[in-house]
């Protein structure tokens, strides 16, 4: 009996999965009711996997919150850094008010520590929160005597922004879907196989006389799909990778993987480590803010980078 050719599944954006199903329904009225009813069920089976697909997408792509948050961490680093500039400035004035006013202020952030910034954003954004609650009380008055009022200002509006999109991350995190996207890929490929198992399966018992011909109809628009899907060379910048989860300390280089979506105007694509892209890592042992780098590869060119956080447990 003829085979059928293996469609490439994994390079079909969503949509084409319905055009490929559209155009395969329609040649099965070439090859017997029993086998259109057969394979009627198993497209039932796909829309629920391929309907999971887009959700996990739709997650990932609001998972672009990764990167606000790390733009926003380093503006509340910038600001942190300049209260402290304004604060040092301050100890050497000639008046003494503005010198004992910015010795306690000094003394204060002192307190907390020259490693603010390599921690982890939810401790990061505790010890900020308790040093602007410390300049709206204890340290109101000191404030504008060492002169640092613009400062301090500039260091509220830039942990506003930090601190609203890390409840945001904080909300998204809680909806994520309980699938992955290797157990949704994997049931999309197992709708396939029983595609191909049902018809082999139904041509045994009673072969449709024109199944020959259903075949040689079928094979060539499979192919076709498959150059097509696979010719193109993209960029791997214009990917959306999966927010990567925060990671604990452990002494070792910390090599998490992302999930890596390519997005086009038809739907998503999956990518596959090691086919179309590699991954290297920087600062990735100690506490503090990490870097995966996604290096594009066969159809996928260029790099993007992914910022991930490593805390103690």
């Amino acid at each position: 009996m003829k085979k059928i050719h293996h469609l490439h599944f994994k390079l079909l954006p969503f949509v084409a999965h319905f055009d490929f199903f559209s155009k395969f329904y329609v040649m099965l009225d070439e090859a017997g009711t029993a086998l259109k009813q057969a394979i009627a069920t198993l497209f039932k089976e796909l829309l629920d996997w391929l309907k999971k697909e887009e959700t996990l997408a739709y997650w990932v792509r609001r998972s672009a919150l990764t990167a606000q948050i790390a733009d926003a961490d380093h503006d509340v680093d910038r600001a942190l850094v300049a209260v402290n500039a304004g604060v040092n400035a301050a100890l050497h004035a000639a008046d003494a008010a503005t010198v004992a006013a910015a010795n306690r202020i000094h003394i204060m952030l002192r307190n907390y520590g020259s490693e603010i910034t390599r921690k982890s954003y939810d401790e990061e954004a505790g010890a900020v929160r308790a040093i602007l609650d410390q300049f709206n009380t204890t340290y109101a008055a000191d404030v504008p005597v060492a002169g640092i009022t613009p400062r301090v200002q500039e260091l509220y509006g830039a942990f506003n922004r930090f601190e609203t999109l890390l409840g945001q991350r904080e909300a998204e995190q809680g909806q994520k879907p309980d699938y992955t996207f290797r157990e949704v890929r994997k049931g999309i490929e197992g709708v396939y196989d029983k595609i191909g198992y049902v018809i082999e399966g139904t041509c045994a018992v009673g072969p449709a006389p024109d199944f020959t011909a259903f075949v040689n109809i079928l094979n060539p628009y499979i192919d076709r799909l498959n150059i097509e899907f696979a010719k193109t060379r993209h960029d791997i910048s214009d990917c959306e990778p999966e927010g990567i989860p925060d990671q604990y300390y452990t002494g070792q280089a910390l090599t998490p993987t992302p999930h890596v979506l390519y997005v086009t105007p038809t739907g998503t694509i999956v990518l596959e480590l090691g086919k179309h892209y590699d991954l290297s890592y920087r600062d990735n042992v100690e506490v503090g803010n990490a870097k995966c780098i996604i290096l594009g590869k066969g159809d996928y060119k260029g790099g993007k980078t992914v910022t991930f956080i490593i805390k103690h447990r």
